[in-house]
């Protein structure tokens, strides 16, 4: 899963300005118009969709909720990938922990991130 993420983390993450227009535009601030980006990440979404249903996750919640989960941590991933404080794990590293705990979390290390 994380594989399949990661292009499109990369690009986000690429420079900071790139998150922030992504953010701004996503529809996710409240922007009266929907535009190219919103659009995308609907679409996105769906394709999430189809790929988590029926897969090795977790089943006491949607692939609907699965997908609104990771969406919203691989967000997260790339904002502290861009935080100097928390520059001490890689995104890649992150969103994996992360999207276990969130996907697969009976097979989750007893460890803290």
């Amino acid at each position: 899963m994380v594989e399949s993420i990661m292009p499109l983390l990369s690009f986000l993450s690429s420079e900071r300005y790139v998150f922030d227009i992504f953010l701004r535009l996503s529809g996710a601030l409240a922007v009266e118009k929907v535009g190219a980006i919103a659009k995308a990440i609907c679409r996105y979404d769906r394709i999430l969709v189809q790929k988590l249903k029926g897969g090795p996750f977790r089943q006491d919640i949607s692939a609907k909720l699965q997908s609104e989960g990771t969406q919203a941590f691989s967000v997260s991933s790339v904002a502290l990938s861009l935080c100097t404080e928390h520059g001490d794990k890689a995104l890649r590293d992150r969103l994996a922990i992360q999207l276990q705990a969130w996907l697969s979390p009976e097979q989750m290390p007893d460890r803290d991130m």
